[in-house]
């Protein structure tokens, strides 16, 4: 089998009759790549990989057990790369009002998991420049702010970015604040948000080490 396209692909086997594993190998040598037991409903099996144009691979349905055989069914879908097209780029800097702005107008792009939904929000990168513990605020902002952090790939995966952190209120005047144990060099995203539909307007980001770590 080759891939048509850059994309996500899930390989599944829902709806066998049996306990069914399955394997993508490397098509001249045998190699096995990847391989899954019950990743479906149980007891089928599903991978879901990033494949590029042309990527050729050797797909092998087996039983689990010797005694697993029966009637199969196999099916390949495909979804776009999920990729974040961020609305700046902080570098590694710290230090008070880093970014000022209005999400007045932005698209409502992310759902946080500590507000509503319907709010505009912008997305910021930003790389820690030391491993430790670093304070992320809204504070000076001047609306009720929602501010999460996700991880972050440039090249886009097959999944959701990961929610890191989340906070509403955590700050003064309906702020936020976010208190991240961060790694040197693995950048994050910062998402500015409204708690709901209607809740935008003026503010800024501040970047500083734990108070009390």
């Amino acid at each position: 089998w080759s891939a048509p396209s850059d994309a996500c692909y899930s390989f599944e086997t829902t709806g066998s009759d049996f306990d069914t594993v399955l394997g993508l190998h490397e098509p001249c040598t045998g190699e096995l790549i990847e391989c899954d037991d019950d990743g479906s409903e149980h007891p089928t099996s599903k991978i879901t990989r990033r494949l590029s144009e042309g990527r050729e691979l050797l797909l092998v349905l087996d039983g689990y057990y010797s005694e697993s055989y029966g009637d199969y069914s196999f099916s390949i879908s495909s979804e776009p790369v999920v990729t974040y097209v961020p609305d700046g780029d902080l570098g590694e800097a710290t230090g008070s009002e880093l970014v000022t702005g209005s999400t007045e107008d932005a698209a409502d792009d992310f759902d946080p998991s500590c507000g509503d939904t319907g709010a505009s929000d912008l997305a910021y990168l930003w790389t820690p420049p030391h491993s430790g513990c670093y304070q992320i605020d809204t504070i000076g902002s001047d609306f009720d702010t929602v501010l999460s952090v996700y991880s972050y790939t440039e090249e886009g995966s097959c999944d959701e970015v990961d929610e890191l952190g989340c906070d509403d209120d955590g700050g003064a005047d309906y702020t936020s604040v976010v208190n991240l144990y961060a790694t040197a060099g693995e950048t994050v995203m910062l998402i500015v948000d409204g708690y709901e539909s209607g809740r935008d307007g003026d503010f800024e980001i501040n970047i500083g080490l734990c108070s009390d770590p």
